[in-house]
């Protein structure tokens, strides 16, 4: 099948969970169809050099990429006041217009008659079924339900309300107009389902056949920490458990590292507690993670399959997480993953795993055992072909 793709986040590098499951999920792709990608660049301009990696690792696809910043009207230039009243009157929120860039738009529309299917890959990238859907059907592929990760609970702000309103207007738009919906887990299908009166299709995140780099059993009392301070879920996560459980286990002499990019302020002032290192980003995450006896999943928000989890899980480390970040992942406790839903008991499960090497080891090992059973790509990818099939006959009963 010949498949067009459309992403907001070019694929390279890869340093953040949404870009690992994109590069993942084209990557898988390219052995079953025949891809062409239209990307919008990162922030800063995207090197030819990347481009043409990305292209190598898709068995030579066409990659475009296209400039970060062409949107339909610039909302930094907008009075607060007229840009609520725009987005109101069009039923979106304004980022979906800062996000489109208009090179890509019409690179795609002039694609799009001759695929069988397109794919977005991203959650800002919806936008474009708006402008491209007449031409081809689509799959949306949703790393996160946004109207239920939003949702709106008493006492919250009118603007927030407003927000959320918008958002799901907006989301409830694309997805109607899409020939599937694809989303990562069955909790996140069930959401759907109920906001929307749809069925999804669920294509669990996966990662490839991971090495198992980790050795709990001879490594020091070390825990680490991994994710993209940007995303707000983590940050804050990371902070309530350093902040409430971490000291007690510092004085101990365990040490909790702290990798991912663009630490802020607040998580690097978390340097105060007694065995906390900040590294930022890591080059090597293997090494890393190999000197390592445990890691630690602090998420109370969000929604889907977590790539760090997956990642963790896979290198052999023992977890202990929320359930939040588990979801989606079968993990027994106390076997292949410590499911612990405050800060006090994610510290008491880390404290067993760190005194007990033998115990920390086959967790780990556990772990890994279940990511290669049930989360890699060659495992999950054929569940896509259900979802472009559906896709191209819904387009045909409109026309």
């Amino acid at each position: 099948m010949k498949l067009l793709l459309l992403t907001n986040e070019f694929a390279l590098p890869v340093n953040a969970g949404g870009v690992r499951r994109q590069l993942g999920l084209l990557e898988a792709l390219s052995g079953r169809h025949e891809l062409h990608l239209l990307a919008r660049q990162r922030e800063q301009d995207t090197p030819a050099a990347l481009v043409a990696e990305l292209s190598d690792r898709l068995g030579g696809a066409p990659v475009e990429a296209f400039p970060a910043r062409s949107p339909t009207w610039d909302t930094r230039k907008i009075p607060t006041a007229q840009r609520w009243a725009r987005s109101i009157r069009d039923r979106k929120p304004s980022w979906t217009e800062r996000s489109v860039s208009a090179p890509l738009v019409a690179r795609a529309r002039a694609l799009a008659p001759s695929f069988d299917a397109a794919i977005t890959l991203d959650d800002t990238a919806h936008t474009y079924v708006e402008r491209v859907g007449d031409l081809v059907p689509f799959v949306i592929d949703k790393h996160n339900v946004l109207a239920w990760s939003r949702r709106v609970h008493g006492g919250v702000q009118p603007q927030r309300r407003l927000e959320h309103w918008l958002v799901a207007g907006w989301e409830r738009r694309t997805v109607s107009l899409a020939g599937a919906t694809v989303v990562t887990s069955e909790d996140e299908a069930r959401r759907f389902q109920e906001l929307y009166g749809r069925e999804p299709f669920v294509v669990p995140s996966a990662i490839p056949p991971p090495a198992r780099v980790a050795d709990p059993a001879a490594a020091p009392r070390d825990v680490v920490w991994l994710g993209d301070h940007r995303y707000a879920p983590n940050t804050d996560g990371l902070l309530r458990f350093a902040r409430e459980a971490w000291a007690p286990l510092g004085e101990t002499g365990a040490r909790l590292l702290i990798a991912g990019r663009e630490p802020s302020d607040a998580v690097r002032g978390l340097a105060d507690l007694p065995g906390v290192e900040i590294l930022g980003f890591v080059d090597d995450l293997a090494a890393l993670l190999a000197r390592c006896r445990a890691a630690v999943a602090p998420v109370w928000e969000g929604a889907g399959i977590k790539m760090k989890t997956l990642e963790l899980m896979g290198a052999g480390l023992p977890v202990a997480g929320t359930a939040v970040a588990f979801e989606g992942i079968a993990v027994q406790h106390g076997v292949d993953g410590l499911v612990a839903d405050d800060p006090a008991r994610l510290g008491a499960a880390l404290a067993e795993v760190l005194d007990d090497p033998a115990q920390a080891a086959a967790v780990g090992h556990a772990a890994h055992e279940r990511i290669v059973r049930e989360h890699t790509w060659e495992h999950i990818i054929g569940r896509y072909d259900d979802a472009l099939a559906s896709a191209r006959r819904f387009t045909r009963s409109m026309s």
